[in-house]
């Protein structure tokens, strides 16, 4: 497996990780709010809620502020008794001693990854030996302790620390619900929970002052005036993407229309970074104030997965340039050099006729040495090539037009000994192209080769190379004097695959299709024109850079 599919499945299960935390952050919500007293809750959250996280231990301590003791109320693991909601000889802590009242006292959750090196540890169950606790408080309100024990060393994460933080947060408050509110600033306050630990924003329009409020944590985040809670819809706008206002105002529209808003995508600027987030309001039947003086909805912050999948489809596309430059390689080695090949097949086939100490024999092995170092030159071209581990940008070098052409030239010796053109070339105000040596000695191939195949036979042969510095592009022409083609017949389909318009001339119409490819490759275009009987003039526009 590459590096780049490596990196795809890295950041494809980093994508799945965020999603499950979220489905199970949505379960606990769910599950905990539903309950109405503080035993159903803690059991709830011991049972299920801790289980549904894979771990095997768990004890929840309530603070009890007439002795300043914790005391253990919800198990799960050897601390519960069987088939009952009953803690096995409950223990009583006092606030300070042991991890889980040292907890209690500073505030600050902890992970212990050994517990026989730490002298706070006071056992409760048999061969545990990591720990995790997790302080249950509202404000600088203690409530109590959730605490988990395992058998393994260094077994807690930070992902543990962070799941835990959330149940204890969300304990906290339905606990302290449970004693001082009514229903309505309960489920009003769930919102606000579900925005600390989720990502999950709420937020209210007040249809007597015309503004949005959210949560403090929120606004100080926001370009606005402090001194003032909430926005008008023109300062939640100004903090906007422009591209997303329309959605914005459509999503009131239908809201006020139909009682109904489908959710979508806002770009929002919080502390001077873009963010973005799905953003809702609540259908009407959902509303927990009928008569419409206040609308409530939800904003969820999905920037993180955004990057995630930003940084996936910029190495999938990555991968499938890889993929479509491993392709071309293959098409050049396949058809460029099928007749150099076949060049020396040919020599080696008549030097076995030849006395070795003639003058021919000698000849042809020059010949044969110089296919065999034009051979060579392709084949160190495409290593390095496909040996290059950097972008697709960074492998272009300064290549010399001149030079390239002759390379070739040398390359099908043979041929050219045999038809002997007139080989023209004139590179003094664009000598140099910016591009992939491998891509221009094979374009450069296929259109003499071309030349060479579809010559006339009434003239001889001539074949002019011209470049010039253009403010953006360098521009090459290839000409020569050949058979050409009807264009009024053929000219939609010179570069397609197969395509060939002299059934006489042996070939496979692979060229001028190949060679398109590579010119669009290295972001340039390719066109030609003429006449039949007239030769053919290509076109060739490449980047300056």
């Amino acid at each position: 497996m590459s590096t780049s599919e490596e990196k795809i499945v890295l950041l494809e299960n980093k994508i799945k990780e965020i999603q499950e935390m979220r489905e199970t952050i949505h379960y606990i919500v769910m599950a905990v709010m539903a309950k109405n007293t503080i035993k159903d809750v803690l059991w709830e959250i011991t049972q299920n809620c801790i289980h549904r996280l894979g771990l095997l231990d768990c004890v929840i301590y309530l603070f009890h502020e007439e002795d300043q003791t914790l005391r253990q109320f919800a198990a799960l693991g050897e601390k519960q008794a069987d088939g009952s909601w009953e803690v096995v000889n409950p223990i009583a802590l006092k606030l300070g001693q042991g991890i889980v009242g040292h907890v209690a006292l500073t505030g600050t959750p902890e992970i212990i990854s050994d517990t026989t090196k730490d002298d706070r540890y006071v056992q409760d169950v048999d061969g545990c030996q990591s720990e995790i606790a997790v302080p249950i408080k509202l404000g600088d309100k203690l409530i109590g302790v959730l605490d988990s024990e395992h058998p393994e060393k260094n077994f807690y994460q930070p992902k543990h620390l962070e799941m835990l933080s959330t149940i204890a947060s969300l304990c906290a408050f339905k606990i302290d619900s449970l004693h001082n509110m009514d229903k309505l600033i309960r489920t009003n306050a769930q919102l606000r929970i579900a925005q600390k630990v989720a990502q999950l924003g709420a937020w209210e329009y007040s249809n007597i002052t015309k503004r949005i409020y959210f949560h403090p944590k929120v606004e100080e985040l926001m370009e606005k005036d402090p001194s003032t809670r909430g926005l008008t819809f023109e300062e939640l706008e100004n903090i906007l993407n422009p591209g997303d206002i329309d959605f914005f105002r459509k999503s009131w529209r239908d809201y006020w229309d139909t009682g109904q808003a489908p959710p979508g995508y806002l770009r929002i600027t919080l502390n001077k970074q873009e963010r973005y987030v799905i953003w809702r309001v609540a259908d009407t039947k959902d509303q927990m104030l009928k008569n419409q003086e206040v609308v409530t909805g939800i904003f969820f912050d999905i920037t993180e997965i955004k990057k995630l999948e930003s940084q996936k489809d910029s190495l999938v596309n990555e991968l499938s340039k890889r993929n479509q430059s491993l392709s071309q390689f293959n098409k050049i080695i396949s058809h460029n050099l099928r007749a150099p090949v076949a060049n020396m097949i040919g020599i080696l086939q008549l030097l076995d006729a030849l006395d070795a100490e003639s003058p021919e024999y000698k000849s042809m092995q020059n010949e044969l040495g110089q296919l065999a170092h034009g051979i060579d030159h392709i084949i160190k071209d495409l290593n390095g090539a496909l040996s290059s581990t950097t972008e697709i940008k960074e492998s272009k070098q300064k290549v010399d037009l001149k030079e390239t052409l002759w390379a070739v030239v040398d390359l099908l010796h043979h041929q050219i000994k045999e038809v002997k053109p007139n080989i023209t070339v004139d590179t003094q105000q664009a000598p140099y192209a910016f591009a992939y040596p491998a891509y221009i000695h094979s374009i450069f191939y296929n259109l003499l080769s071309n030349a060479i195949k579809y010559r006339s036979p009434d003239r001889p042969l001539e074949i002019q190379l011209h470049s010039e510095m253009l403010e953006k592009e360098i521009k090459i022409h290839f000409k020569d004097n050949g058979k050409g083609i009807n264009f009024k017949q053929n000219k939609d389909h010179i570069f397609g695959l197969y395509k060939r318009f002299h059934k006489e001339i042996e070939g496979k119409g692979l060229g001028l299709f190949i060679t398109k490819q590579q010119v669009e490759f290295m972001g340039g275009d390719i066109s030609v024109s003429g006449n039949e009987n007239n030769g053919l003039e290509f076109t060739i526009l490449l980047p300056k850079s």
